[in-house]
């Protein structure tokens, strides 16, 4: 598939778009196991693949979320919602709709990066963007009447530590989703290796190939490229949840709430008013 996204050139730039004009509603809102899958790179297709192995899944609505940090080519993109396609059946993949909010992201995860971390005692962007990517597609499955939102993240990575996908952080992901009568389903939470997503996918797919990039990837990284995490550590679970459940979750919930009652949302007065309250 080709897809058509005018000046994508840079992507903080985009306007607010939770819903895409071009999603056919009537059709889509009429399937009873619709599923929205993110499209983020090898492990999100083979989520969905293995998703399909263990759900009634009827249709799968891929969707891009951009955001203030994503750069890259489109033809990464077209190019995963084509194995999806080829994997689960044409007739099972809907065209791509493309979804965010910038100014969401940016009081999420970098406008008070200084301040989170005094409060927080760690700050790195990571955290809070995954959630983002999550949170950004609740109004779109509330408007689709969808129940189930696909995503790839993984506790494991052969060894690796991933700040955004531990166990204790995706479990709040989920819960906020959840919090809107969604379900957050990650199908590969416990798929350490990689070569097992490739199997999944049934093609040659490297990690970290074929997907849009970050400009502030591995920015929780030491000199010696290692993450100082555990107990005590720079970074931990504790500190994660801490932040996660004081500052992200409640400032993604009061906007998802006022986006989907329709009124305009101040993300960064919002956020303000959050840390005001924690002193």
């Amino acid at each position: 598939m080709k897809i058509q996204f005018s000046d994508f050139r840079i992507l903080a730039e985009q306007p607010e778009r939770f819903l895409p004009s071009d999603v056919e509603k009537s059709k889509l809102a009429s399937i009873e196991n619709l599923a929205i899958v993110e499209i983020a790179g090898r492990d999100s297709i083979a989520a969905a693949i293995k998703a399909l192995q263990e759900r009634k899944i009827d249709a799968f609505l891929p969707t891009l979320a951009y955001n203030g940090a994503q750069y890259g080519s489109l033809e990464s993109v077209e190019y995963a919602v084509d194995v999806l396609a080829r994997r689960v059946g044409k007739e099972r993949v809907f065209d791509l709709a493309i979804i965010g909010s910038p100014a969401f992201w940016q009081a999420l995860t970098v406008r008070f990066g200084d301040i989170l971390a005094d409060k927080f005692g760690f700050y790195t962007s990571y955290v809070a963007c995954h959630l983002y990517i999550h949170a950004v597609r609740v109004p779109l499955a509330k408007h689709l009447h969808c129940k189930l939102i696909i995503s790839g993240e993984r506790e494991l990575h052969d060894g690796k530590i991933k700040l955004n996908q531990t166990q204790t952080v995706l479990d709040r992901y989920a819960q906020l989703v959840s919090y809107f009568e969604i379900e957050l389903y990650q199908p590969l939470r416990q798929t350490s290796a990689g070569a097992d997503v490739v199997k999944l996918i049934g093609e040659a797919w490297p990690q970290g190939e074929r997907q849009l990039k970050c400009m502030v990837s591995g920015n929780y990284k030491g000199l010696d490229g290692k993450v100082d995490f555990g107990p005590g550590r720079r970074f931990s679970d504790e500190k994660s949840a801490h932040f996660l459940d004081q500052y992200a979750l409640p400032l993604a919930k009061i906007s998802l709430e006022k986006v989907l009652r329709g009124e305009p949302v101040d993300y960064e007065k919002e956020a303000i008013e959050i840390l005001h309250e924690l002193g």
